[in-house]
């Protein structure tokens, strides 16, 4: 990596009608009949594969201030702390989620328990109604 540049691994979703959303991706998933699109362990994007014509894949260098972007991070090596990370998610598995959530355990503590990300957790979370999204993320209308 360059000093002072970015790399942003960009993921254009394009749906039926030729909208676009571009987001800074590194991992794509399916979960329910959903195309989801993940940074970091964090959901960023989610659109229903019936509504997407395509996805381009890309990479955009931006001069940047800040430090250089973190590596790019590999399912096998996240799969060493988190074994079910990026799995899709089973009834059973919502149900307990709900559960301890509703305990009042920490996302810390639960992602331990399920053996998934924090991030994964809150976007869970998140998509059952159960807690409010953290930071307002992009979506296609």
């Amino acid at each position: 990596m360059l000093d002072g540049w970015k790399v942003a691994r960009m993921m254009r979703l394009i749906v039926q009608g030729g909208d676009y959303l571009d987001l800074d991706a590194d991992v794509m998933t399916f979960d329910d009949g959903a195309l989801v699109l993940w940074r970091r362990g964090a959901e960023v994007g989610r659109q229903q594969i019936g509504r997407v014509s395509a996805v381009e894949l890309g990479h955009s260098v931006q001069k940047s201030e800040e430090a250089p972007a973190a590596p790019s991070y590999k399912l096998t090596k996240i799969r060493r702390d988190h074994p079910k990370a990026y799995a899709r998610w089973t009834a059973e598995e919502e149900e307990v989620l709900a559960r301890l959530h509703g305990e009042g355990r920490s996302i810390s503590d639960i992602a331990r328990t399920m053996q998934r990300q924090p991030g994964g957790i809150r976007s869970r979370l998140e998509r059952l109604g159960l807690q409010t999204p953290e930071v307002e993320r992009e979506s296609i209308g």
